[in-house]
């Protein structure tokens, strides 16, 4: 037996107590929708007469599962995936083996309702309804392989100490965890646990249509499960930099009602300096509460340790802010002591900065210890940024952390709240890591991920979720985002078969839109949510900033069909373009020198954005002619206002709403004014700035950033006034420095050549380091001097736009101090 190879030997097991349906016909069964928050843990123990050289797990389970060996936890997962897709881990365990008698463990997860994270299986099956799968192979070296394989010889047991649940919200879908440790032995997972009480585990086997039942993968729903391809989580241990004490005046007997009346009670309040913190251990007595500051955004596994009297209640929750609104989006953990080795670690991540906890009626604990262990991708060292900006240093450096908190098993809205893979979110998110990160497994796999189109061709709103239903509306500008994503992947990867897999789904979307072009080239009254972002632009009718991201989506696709070598279906995205591109001349405003934001039963609108103006030039929308007033609009910041300052109400919901509100009740002057792009929509202006040769303004329009690391100097927060504290479609920055500023792009796909285009602006000083399939590329400029070094032949574009070819190597050439507008005279 091998563990890479696709047959399984080892049985999907679950437990006979569990509820379990039953298909109810020969062709593979119905929903299982009955099937609630199951909770089973797994054992089995072995001996090793000598110590492992290598020792190999691979496991699968549904929905999640916590793998300990000996005690000691190993790993999480299965990372998202669609329904009807699953992923293994594979790990080596031997660092945690011993001679004699061993013990791997299993906590395995089934949820029975979609959450932000996973979708149910629409069949049942092995596995389909809560299961584990495993292999392990010992090699000692001195004897024979040791082979342990799920199956009825492991124990299992309903875990019986959590109280099920579901998520408390329905956006910000976050699920409580309520346990009993007196119901609960933490030695479970070690060896000489006595587990006799326990059951035999059930092997899972269902009736498939047409072939036996089988217990082993591959088998309906799942097929084999796949091997993970991402790199597995560094856990980073966060503790608090500061713990304060709160006398609370409420009485609540709910963990809910605690949390909420201790931040109602600490609002507008503020803390104690730091000289006046409180060390841990820190006993909490009732109606007492305590704020342990965690400096920052962190998100991971809430673990703490602490010594209480059997029956003590522990709640706490992390939370982005001290304010009541932050429990809306908060998920909470109540805990009731067992009175020895008491502690825990929750099952699932959370976010946020604070971490609020208290004591429900009688009793005093000592809480010992406490910490948030972040279970992030890793980021290699290799990739960095310097400037003599110091502003755009800290920048760099903050929205690279932004991304990271946002980067797991797949990219995330936010860490805090949702936990969605949202599909137009994650192009900021993959250019930041292709510009910064060596490892591209995430940049590609969220692609994949996300690239499964419902029925009618179009993407749902987020991958392997709650919101995937198809049954539910979708944001139609969200797939044209996600197309962008391809492009990047040919771009910086060149993998022709990692694309070719992508361009069906590509094509699929670009002909949803199809039946909504008129005769006029134009996109219009497109159905859905038609978004745009958080910003009150128009959005019905023939909406500019749709019809430009349609149009970037069709140059983009018919760019890669030809380097595919598919001549016609090229063609095909270029002619649809040049009727877009004709129609697209009904926007123009010849009187004010702009694009509108849309046309209104055939009349054009009078209101403007940058949505509408910079979406025309990166669908190549725009004549040559209009090209120096388009760079002259987008740069005009005097008239550039955002509309959503204005909000009184800045809670969560009050700001969407009021935000929707705006795009039919302007309070702002539509003649003149335009609507200004959050942090989202601002890389496609960056974008469009760099193809108008404007990349030079780009290091002073990141200064707008400046306020953002003002209310939030941790990580990047969604909008320029607010909302989530940690959210990386406002990371744009760390791209931007290194494709723009610094000016390092692949000159042909997978950079078999490098474009070397530094745009410096008013910086005099920089060093930058970028990855690339090849190896890193090191560009620094100072004093008159551009120093590169670069392991493929380079294309260094001059200020003027001359280009200079040089070799693969190290290379020095003079450059003005200071860059040029236009790509004039340099300052």
């Amino acid at each position: 037996m091998k563990l890479d190879d696709a047959r399984w030997q080892g049985e999907w097991i679950w437990s006979a107590g569990a509820d379990h349906p039953k298909p109810t016909s020969r062709f593979g069964g119905l929903p299982a929708t009955d099937i609630g928050d199951t909770k089973v843990l797994f054992r089995r123990e072995f001996s090793l007469n000598d110590l492992a050289q290598t020792a190999r797990v691979r496991v699968a389970s549904n929905s999640r599962h916590i793998l300990y060996v000996n005690g000691h936890e190993v790993l999480r997962g299965p990372i998202r995936s669609s329904a009807r897709e699953l992923f293994h881990d594979l790990v080596d365990i031997s660092e945690y083996l011993v001679i004699g008698v061993n013990c791997i463990a299993v906590l395995v997860r089934y949820y029975g309702f979609p959450t932000s994270w996973w979708e149910p299986t629409p069949m049942t099956g092995p596995g389909a309804a809560g299961g584990l799968v495993l292999e392990a192979q010992f090699d000692t070296g001195h004897s024979e392989t040791v082979t342990l394989l799920t199956g009825p010889s492991w124990r299992a047991q309903i875990a019986k100490a959590w109280t099920p649940h579901r998520p408390t919200d329905e956006i910000s879908a976050q699920i409580p965890e309520v346990i009993d440790a007196a119901r609960f032995d933490p030695a479970w997972t070690m060896p000489g646990f006595d587990d006799s009480s326990w059951e035999p585990a059930v092997p899972d086997a269902t009736v498939q249509f047409g072939r036996p039942p089988s217990t082993r993968p591959p088998s309906e729903p799942f097929g084999t499960p796949l091997g993970n391809p991402l790199p597995r989580p560094e856990p980073r241990r966060r503790e608090p930099c500061a713990v304060w004490h709160v006398p609370l005046a409420g009485s609540a007997a709910d963990s809910p009602t605690v949390l909420r009346e201790m931040l109602v009670q600490l609002a507008g309040t503020e803390l104690p300096d730091a000289d006046q913190k409180t060390p841990l251990p820190a006993e909490i007595p009732s109606h007492t509460g305590w704020v342990l500051d965690l400096g920052g955004i962190v998100s991971g596994i809430l673990s703490f340790r602490l010594t209480a009297d059997p029956g003590v209640r522990l709640a706490v929750s992390l939370v982005e802010v001290l304010e009541s609104f932050a429990l809306d989006s908060a998920n909470y953990i109540e805990y009731t002591a067992r009175g020895d080795a008491d502690g825990y670690d929750s099952l699932e991540f959370m976010g946020g900065r604070y971490a609020i906890v208290t004591t429900i009626g009688a009793g005093t604990l000592r809480l010992d210890e406490f910490a948030v262990v972040e279970h992030l991708r890793p980021r290699p060292t290799g990739p960095s940024f310097s400037c003599d900006d110091e502003a755009l240093n800290r920048l760099h450096a903050v929205a690279l952390r932004t991304v990271d908190l946002c980067s797991r098993d797949a990219y995330l809205d936010c860490p805090t709240r949702e936990q969605r893979a949202w599909v137009a979110d994650s192009v900021i998110h993959q250019s930041v890591d292709l510009t910064n990160n060596t490892n591209w497994s995430l940049a590609i796999r969220n692609v994949q991920l996300l690239g499964r189109a419902r029925g009618d061709g179009l993407l749902p709103m987020v991958a392997a979720a709650d919101f995937s239903d198809p049954g539910l509306v979708t944001i139609p500008d969200a797939s044209l985002h996600w197309t962008r994503t391809v492009h990047n992947l040919y771009r910086y990867t060149g993998d022709e078969a990692l694309i070719a897999g992508l361009m069906p789904t590509f094509e699929s979307v670009l002909r949803w839109f199809l039946p909504f072009q008129g005769d006029d080239g134009l996109l219009r009254d497109v159905t859905g949510w038609v978004l745009i972002e958080w910003a009150p632009t128009e959005v019905e009718g023939a909406v500019a900033a749709l019809n430009g991201l349609w149009g970037r989506a069709l140059l983009d696709f018919a760019e890669i069909a030809e380097w595919l070598g598919d001549q016609s279906r090229a063609r095909w995205a270029r002619t649809v373009h040049t009727r877009l591109r004709e129609g697209f001349e009904r926007f123009w405003d010849a009187e004010r020198g702009i694009y509108t934001d849309s046309l209104q039963n055939g009349a054009r609108s009078r209101r403007l954005s940058e949505h509408a103006n910079a979406a025309a030039v990166v669908g190549g929308l725009v004549p040559d002619s209009r090209r120096a007033r388009l760079a002259e609009v987008l740069l005009d910041r005097a008239r550039v206002v955002d509309p959503t300052m204005l909000i009184a109400d800045y809670t969560p919901s009050m700001f969407f709403r009021q935000t929707l509100e705006l795009r039919y009740k302007p309070n702002w002057d539509v003649e003149h004014d335009l609507v200004a792009a959050q942090p989202f929509f601002r890389y496609v202006v960056h974008d469009a700035l760099a193809l108008l040769g404007r990349a030079d303004a780009l290091p002073a329009l990141l200064h707008d950033w400046d306020r953002m690391l003002a209310i939030g100097p941790s990580a990047l927060r969604e909008v320029w006034r607010g909302q989530s504290y940690a959210h990386a479609w406002s990371a744009t920055p760390a791209r931007d420095l290194v494709r723009y500023v610094a000016g390092i792009s692949p000159a042909e796909p997978g950079f078999a050549t490098v474009r070397i285009e530094p745009r410096l602006g008013p910086l005099r000083k920089l060093e930058v380091t970028a990855p690339t399939p090849h190896g890193p590329v090191h560009v620094e400029v100072e004093d008159g001097l551009l120093t590169m070094e670069s392991p493929r032949p380079v294309y260094l574009v001059g200020l003027g736009g001359a280009v200079d070819e040089h070799p693969a190597g190290r290379t020095s050439v003079a450059w003005p101090n200071g860059d040029a507008p236009e790509g004039g005279t340099p300052r």
